[in-house]
């Protein structure tokens, strides 16, 4: 009976040890969590000299001299706790653009020859390109004309002032047929020439 009541208390003794080592490990590492928490919000505060001066050209705050009293080197270790998104910690997070899909325009008339990009849109066309091309201050004027049956086209009556003798090309090949009736493809090349 002795032994048996013997392992019963050395064994709630040996599990409160573990129990309290736990604990107390767990409390030193939720303290090296929030010390580093507070270290990395001092670098990065804004209003700190360093990262001011940073913004200004001034060297790096690896390179800035530091009081003796503060450490000149800082290596934040991970830790095994996840850090909330709530933790005032920055994430970076990449800001890349998105790609735009584009239409190279280019104007050859009497005054000269003009090339720049435009935004791609579904259906556009090598007439409504122009629209667009006014629209962005790309071009002065353009005037379009519609022509019903048996055409059922638009016309490009005048482009910057030069009246009539328009013709286009898709990525160098001419086309016959009226401007509204060709739909552009991402990244293509249409060209207006005045004849």
């Amino acid at each position: 009976m002795f032994k048996r009541n013997f392992f019963k208390i050395l064994a709630i003794v040996f599990f409160l040890l573990a129990g309290t080592t736990f604990y107390n490990s767990n409390k030193t590492t939720l303290k090296k969590v929030s010390e580093n928490k507070q270290v990395v919000k001092k670098i990065i505060s804004p209003t700190s000299p360093a990262v001011a001066s940073a913004k200004e050209g001034a060297p790096t705050i690896s390179s800035l001299s530091t009081p003796t009293t503060a450490p000149t080197q800082i290596d934040i270790q991970p830790t095994n706790i996840p850090v909330s998104q709530s933790s005032g910690v920055a994430q970076d997070k990449p800001t890349n653009p998105p790609q735009q899909d584009l239409i190279t325009l280019e104007i050859n008339s009497p005054d000269g020859s003009s090339k720049f990009s435009l935004i791609y849109k579904d259906n556009i066309n090598p007439c409504s390109i122009l629209n667009d091309a006014k629209n962005d201050g790309k071009i002065k004027s353009v005037t379009i004309i519609h022509y019903d049956a048996p055409l059922n086209s638009d016309y490009v009556k005048e482009i910057n002032g030069f009246s009539d003798n328009w013709k286009f090309s898709i990525d160098g090949d001419g086309k016959p047929a009226g401007c509204s009736n060709y739909k552009l493809n991402k990244n293509s090349t249409v060209t207006w020439k005045y004849n």
